[in-house]
This record gives structure tokens, sequence and C-alpha cells, in this order.
């Protein structure tokens, strides 16, 4: 993360590597999926679920091989840290599917790994207008 005053604003960008391909990837599926456009002022609600490959070292080998393991954790709790991916997926949807991500009023965020090994990783988003 790095820092700078402009005026009397403080003004944070990220210096995490591959973040924006990573935001400009979800912007674009958005953009695809044609998620409704909410206008500023109208809140809104985006819940994620995250989904990461698992390691190697989740599933057993020889006679088991690709079978997951008893002990393997269900939940991913490594970084990135759950604050800085739900971040970038507001700051990715931003005039896409809302006027300003400072609208988003709510939202739970979840960390998994996949079940299965060489499963797609990626991330499930729910956008909800408050009514």
């Amino acid at each position: 993360m790095n820092g700078y005053c402009k005026g009397r604003r403080a003004i944070l960008t990220s210096t995490t590597k591959g973040l924006k391909p990573w935001q400009a990837q979800v912007a674009t599926v958005a953009k695809i999926a044609q998620v409704e456009f909410l206008e500023k002022g109208v809140p809104v609600i985006v819940d994620m679920l995250f989904y990461f490959e698992r390691p190697k070292s989740h599933f057993g080998t020889g006679r088991n091989a690709g079978i997951l393991k008893k002990k393997a954790p269900e939940y991913h709790t490594q970084k990135p840290d759950k604050d800085k991916l739900g971040r970038a997926v507001h700051d990715a949807l931003t005039g896409i599917a809302y006027h300003d991500d400072s609208q988003v009023i709510g939202g739970k965020v979840f960390k998994y790994w996949t079940d299965e090994i060489m499963c797609d990783q990626g991330v499930l988003i729910t956008i909800r207008k408050v009514i």
C-alpha cells in the first residue's frame, strides 16, 4: 500500500502484484453478465464467495492420489485477507454495478478452498439493491 496527500485528502493505492488485471477481469465479466447499474445514492449489498485452488499437500499420494485428506482445511485462512479481496471487488465494480463503492452498505465475504485438484478458483459475487 502506498499513500500520499492531495490537498486535505489522503490517497491510498495498492501495490499488490496482479491486482489491476484481476480487477479488470472482474469488471469484464460483470459487463458481459449485464449487471444492472445502480444510480448514485442507491444502497447496495455485495456478497462474495472466494474459491482458491488447493495446494497439492491437501491431497493424498499413491493410491490416494487426488483424494482430499481428512485433515485438509475447509476454509482458506491465508493471505490475501477478506478485507483486501472485498475492497478489490468493490473497486472493480465501481462504475459498472454502482456509481461509487461508498454505496455498498454491507455484505458477506467468505474464503474457501476448492474441493477438487486443479478445480477453477474464482469468486461468486451477488449484488442486491436495498429496497
